[in-house]
């Protein structure tokens, strides 16, 4: 698989698991923010480093 392919399916993954906890509410905030800090960290790091 394509790097590009990659890149999208995990932002696309990440936005998913970010609207699974927000819409279900089944963690506190503060593994809320945790979830929300590994997606966004991972797709910064992933756009920073194209393959």
């Amino acid at each position: 698989m394509r790097a590009e392919k990659i890149g999208i399916r995990f932002v696309l993954y990440s936005f998913c698991v970010d609207y699974f906890v927000n819409l279900k509410g089944m963690c506190s905030d503060n593994k809320k923010a945790g979830w929300q800090l590994i997606c966004h960290s991972a797709q910064i790091m992933l756009m920073m480093n194209p393959a």
